[in-house]
């Protein structure tokens, strides 16, 4: 690895650690520097920033314990090829499709600063550490990801969507999902943000599902938390509206559709 290789390997550490609040006074200097010289570092934060706004952990302190972190490394390694084969049936994130939402999210936050995964597990050491405060929390989901199949809903684009793909992500919690979708470029305007309704199936309105920031990544990532279980649904639409106005039912076409009942 060279030196610039090694500098955009530390600068992508420290936007993982800034974007969560915990990074050092001194490296924040130094990243503070780098986001004044380099807009699109500066672009890349803010995008970190909105995915660490969904993160269901909390950071801790200390360092995290070299024996539980051995084994969680030493999991991820054995899932590394089965994710890099799903990788080549979904065009965007297809391990998340067999994730709880806490390995989502911390998946979700490695694949925003880096460009490629696959069984470089050093590469991902140096990224998570940066990410996960509770390696013993990230062993129980890892462990839960190696012992099961885990279930993924695909979406279709429609509309100005027409190419947008993604899946609706279960977790262990019925009530609660994580929905992921690309391909959203120049769908939404600033100010905007997309919305998540579910249908019941007999036209009597939808239930707001869960909403975030309308991003220039062309991304949308939406935490679900829904009164009924997910699957008690019929189906699911992503609408995108003005961010300052609330409401309790969909006031834009949706651009996304899943059926629920597959």
């Amino acid at each position: 690895m060279n030196a610039g290789d090694r500098e955009m390997q530390r600068i992508e550490e420290l936007l993982a650690a800034r974007a969560l609040g915990c990074i050092e006074p001194e490296d924040e200097r130094h990243l503070e520097q780098v986001l004044d010289a380099r807009p699109e570092i500066a672009r890349q934060l803010s995008e970190l920033e909105e995915t660490a706004s969904l993160l269901s952990f909390t950071l801790a302190p200390s360092d995290p314990n070299p024996a539980v972190r051995r084994r969680v490394l030493a999991t991820c390694g054995c899932q590394a090829e089965a994710w890099w084969n799903r990788l080549a049936n979904l065009r965007w994130f297809p391990a998340l499709a067999t994730t709880s939402a806490v390995t989502a999210s911390v998946l979700l936050a490695v694949f925003t600063t880096s460009n490629v995964f696959n069984s470089e597990i050093d590469t991902l050491e140096n990224q998570v550490s940066s990410v996960v405060g509770s390696w013993e929390a990230l062993e129980q989901e890892c462990s839960a990801l190696a012992s099961s199949e885990g279930v993924g809903i695909l979406l279709h684009g429609q509309g100005p969507a027409a190419t947008a793909t993604g899946c609706l992500v279960f977790t262990a919690n019925p009530r609660q999902g994580m929905l992921f979708v690309s391909g959203l470029d120049g769908v939404a305007a600033h100010g905007h943000s997309f919305r998540v309704w579910l249908g019941d199936g007999r036209g009597e309105g939808r239930a707001f599902g869960g909403s975030c920031p309308a991003s220039t990544s062309g991304r949308a990532v939406v935490a679900l938390h829904t009164a009924a279980p997910i699957t008690s649904y019929h189906d699911l639409v992503l609408t995108v509206e003005p961010a300052a106005k609330m409401s309790d039912k969909p006031l834009g076409d949706p651009v996304l559709w899943a059926d629920l009942r597959t």
